[in-house]
Order: structure tokens, then C-alpha cells, then sequence
């Protein structure tokens, strides 16, 4: 056999081998994937894969519980969702009425129990949870809840759960029993003192714990099956918002006004003297808190002789003077109508009506008539802060003088208060009526005719006495003309004058 024959049949046998090893190479590689592939899929099974939702929920649906499983120390093996739901409720029910929470301050208790906090039990949620215990995990989970289940066995508890709010309004109507809010300081006005004063009195600390606290602990406490507590609140200080130096310094002088009542013999005449006298001395020192109304009528009462209300000449039927329980005291509610007027916008003025004719004390316009059970000065306090009212009746020197106390305006602001008169009514011609009963030649004026007017109210804003701004029209009032009346004798001259 020649050399190029044997070297051809080594090559040819080179290259089997190689193929041969190439496919070798091939197998062992497959092997080893299939393997690969034979661990992950058992690792899956045994420590990943679990039961799908739709699985489980129909475990819920048609499946039973497990041996070894209680709820609430109920045995629940081998029982149906619902089933087991009938088995549990009274071990539920019973573990709800246990519930108390007892809050001890010195010798008192309150007691609180489940209906009072709102307890609720979620039996459906640890239901689901206790069924599909065992079947819901991977397999290697499975097989070590099913060997707790025979070895121990597993008692699901159903939680409690209160309502904080129901909590939080209960514990706040104990919490009035023996907490207090604390007392702010305030201004007392002086009511008999000449002139505007007040006493100062100190704020109070108050009582109060930390009802938030509270139910943070209590809940956190709660869930974790504490259902059963006793509380003792720790009582804290609580103090006034303000001191009563910034009271003192809060107040000061808004506005006053004066009227005399010493012009005439009408004006000047005793009762309606002691009437001015006594409203004054009522209206003095009356505070009104923000956003308050305050009526004049209400506060002064009602004017009855029975009540000290001497009669005085007051006007009646709008055409004449007579005398009425309490007479004059208009010229208080005039004089406390300005100087409100003269606090500004803040001062709201509900209610006021103008008398019939124009009062002599103030410019026209500018007057405020009352009665009982008839017109009233009524008006809000707008401000952030309560206004003090001070009136004197001075009768050495015959004026009326209201002081309005409070929050001060603006540095160097005040207000001035006018009218203008824009239409004067002509006097009407008197009425004469004839009385055959008097002589002749005898006449008598029951009332007098009087001039009508239509009056404009303004209030300027000032600034360091300057003016600030137009002036702000308040409202128009109308006086209506009078028709006088005058009785004349037309009887034979011999009968005799009434």
C-alpha cells in the first residue's frame, strides 16, 4: 500500500472522529439544558408558583376549610364559607361585647363599650384568609402551613376595629366634665364712675389634655387586640390668647357726641329731664361684641309709668305734643345715633326712623326717635373687637353726651357727620274749624302749622382733620309738611270762653 493511500485513509478517519465529537458535544449540551430546564420548572413549582386569583376565589366559593383551622377558638375543619360564618358569630359577637374602655379621673368613671366607639369586626376578610390557608401559596409554603395544621393547628382571630371619630366625640363629651376653657382677660366698664373708665380684669387659665394623644395610643393599642383600657388623661394648663395689658391697650376712644336740652322751657321740662336721666344712666356701660345687634328698645325696656317712666310731652300723631310715659328720651337715642354715625362704616345702623318733625337738639336729619312698641334704634357692631357704650346726663349744664369705646380707628381718622337741607316744603295753610259752642271772636290753635323739609345725611372721612375722599351720602330723609289746626267761636257772643 503506497503512502498517499494510507494518509487518505487517515484523513477520512480524522474527520469521523471530529464529527463524532462535534455530536457528542451536541448531546451532552442538550442533557444538561433539558436538566437546566427540569430544576427551574421544580424550583417554580416549589417556590414560586401559586394559585391564580380566579383558583382562589373559587377555593372561597365551593371549598372547606382545612383540619386544624379555628377562628376565634371555633372549629371550623371541614366547614363551607358560609357555614363556618354561622359557626363564628357568636364567639364574634361575644368578643365584641368584651370590649371597654374606661377613662378614670380622680373618683369618676366613664365607660365606654362598643356601640359607644363604633366597633366593627371584619368577619368576611379573615373568613377568606382562614380558607385558603395551606392552598394559596407556593407549594413549599403549602406543605409548611398543612404541617402546622396537623402538627398545632392554626386560630385566626377576627380583628376589631372602633371609628376614631366616634371615639373622638365620645372622649370630647367626658372631656367636658373635667376640662375648662381658660378665661380671656376683659374690660369692665365702670358705670359709675363721671366719666368713661373701666376695670381690667385678668385672664384664667383653663384645663384641657391631649385628646389626639389619646386616641393615637388607644387605636394603636386597639389593633394590636388590646380591647380592654384604662385611661387616665394628664390634664395640661391652657392659657388666654391674650394678656390684659393688650386688652388695655386695644381700647380706646372711637367716638362721642353731645345735645343740649337746656334751649326751652319743652326741652328743660322735669320729667323729661329725669327721663333723659334715667335712659342714660341704663345705656351706660352696655357692651356690644362683635357681630352682635343691639336694639335700644330691648336694652332701655319698656317706658311705663308703673315702671319709673314719669310722663313728659312726647309727639303724637306727628301734628302734636302730649304727654306719654317716658317723653324725651329720644334726645338719648339722637345723641347715640351720632356718635355710632361718627364710628364709621363697621357700625352698621339696622333700624332707625327720624321723628315727624325736625328735633330742635340736632341738625335735621340727624335724629333717631323711639318708642315702646313703636320705632327702635338698631344697629350691628361689624368690628373685630366689642364697643362700650358711655352716657351722662349733665343737668348742671343741660347736655347729653354718649362716648363710643372700642378698637380706635386708624391713626389721626375721624369722621364728620352733616346735613344739607335741599328742599324746603311750603307751610300749609291752617284748618279752621267753627264751634258754635264758643263765642264769637274766640279762637283757639289746637296745632300749628308746620314747614316740610328733604334732607341729605353725609359723612366725610377725615385724616389729621383733613378730607379724605367725596363724601358719603348716608340716606335722604323727608319731613312732611303739618297742617295746623285752629278752632274759631261762631256762638252767640254771651256764652262764655272754655
Amino acid at each position: 500500500m503506497n503512502n498517499s493511500l494510507v494518509n487518505t485513509k487517515r484523513a477520512r478517519g480524522n474527520k469521523k472522529r471530529k464529527r463524532l465529537h462535534k455530536l457528542l458535544r451536541y448531546l451532552r449540551l442538550t442533557v444538561f439544558l433539558c436538566i437546566t430546564a427540569f430544576i427551574i420548572i421544580f424550583v417554580i413549582n416549589m417556590f414560586v408558583s401559586r394559585p391564580s386569583k380566579q383558583a382562589l376565589a373559587k377555593i372561597v366559593q365551593k371549598g372547606t376549610f382545612s383540619d386544624g383551622i379555628t377562628i376565634n377558638g371555633v372549629d371550623v375543619a371541614g366547614l363551607t364559607f358560609d357555614e363556618a360564618k354561622i359557626a363564628i358569630l357568636d364567639a364574634v359577637e361575644k368578643s365584641v361585647q368584651e370590649v371597654g374602655i374606661s377613662i378614670v379621673y380622680d373618683s369618676n368613671l366613664w365607660l365606654l363599650n362598643a356601640s359607644d366607639i363604633g366597633v366593627s369586626a371584619n368577619i368576611d376578610k379573615t373568613l377568606t384568609e382562614a380558607i385558603i390557608y395551606g392552598k394559596s401559596g407556593n407549594r413549599s409554603e403549602n406543605a409548611e402551613a398543612n404541617k402546622l395544621l396537623k402538627s398545632e393547628g392554626v386560630n385566626f382571630t377576627v380583628p376589631l376595629k372602633l371609628d376614631e371619630e366616634a371615639f373622638s366625640l365620645a372622649l370630647s363629651q367626658i372631656a367636658e366634665n373635667f376640662s375648662s376653657a381658660p378665661t380671656e382677660p376683659y374690660a369692665k366698664p365702670d358705670v359709675w364712675a363721671s366719666s368713661p373708665s373701666f376695670d381690667f380684669v385678668e385672664g384664667t387659665p383653663g384645663y384641657a389634655f391631649d385628646a389626639s394623644a389619646i386616641i393615637e395610643d388607644v387605636i394603636a393599642r386597639f389593633e394590636e387586640g388590646d380591647h380592654v383600657q384604662t385611661i387616665t388623661p394628664e390634664l395640661t394648663l391652657t392659657y388666654p390668647t391674650k394678656t390684659v395689658e393688650e386688652v388695655k391697650a386695644g381700647i380706646g376712644l372711637i367716638a362721642k357726641f353731645n345735645t343740649e336740652y337746656g334751649s326751652s322751657s319743652t326741652l328743660r321740662e322735669t320729667n323729661r329731664i329725669a327721663n333723659i336721666l334715667k335712659a342714660a344712666n341704663i345705656l351706660r356701660g352696655a357692651t356690644i361684641k362683635p357681630g352682635e345687634t343691639f336694639s335700644f328698645n330691648e336694652f332701655i325696656g319698656p317706658r311705663t309709668e308703673m315702671g319709673g317712666w314719669p310722663p313728659a310731652p312726647g309727639i303724637v300723631n306727628g301734628n302734636t305734643y302730649e304727654l306719654q310715659a317716658g317723653g324725651g328720651i329720644c334726645q338719648v337715642s339722637t345723641t347715640l345715633y351720632n356718635a355710632l354715625l361718627r364710628c364709621g362704616s363697621e357700625i352698621e345702623i339696622v333700624t332707625r326712623k327720624h321723628h315727624s318733625w325736625p328735633s330742635s337738639y340736632v341738625p335735621y336729619g340727624l335724629d333717631a326717635t323711639v318708642s315702646t312698641d313703636g320705632p327702635d334704634l338698631v344697629f350691628k357692631n361689624n368690628m373685630d373687637a366689642p364697643i362700650y357704650i358711655f352716657a351722662y346726663a349733665n343737668n348742671r349744664d343741660y347736655t347729653m353726651t354718649v362716648y363710643i369705646y372700642g378698637k380706635p380707628l386708624e391713626e389721626g381718622v375721624s369722621y364728620k357727620v352733616y346735613s344739607e337741607i335741599i328742599e324746603t316744603i311750603a307751610k300749609p295753610t291752617p284748618i279752621i274749624e267753627e264751634r258754635s259752642d264758643w263765642p264769637t271772636g274766640y279762637k283757639e290753635v289746637d296745632y300749628k302749622s308746620r314747614e316740610g323739609y328733604r334732607v341729605e345725611a353725609y359723612r366725610q372721612k377725615l385724616v389729621n382733620g383733613e378730607k379724605s375722599g367725596e363724601p358719603e351720602l348716608l340716606y335722604t330723609d323727608k319731613y312732611r309738611a303739618v297742617t295746623g289746626k285752629t278752632y274759631v267761636g261762631t256762638g252767640d257772643p254771651s256764652l262764655p270762653k272754655p
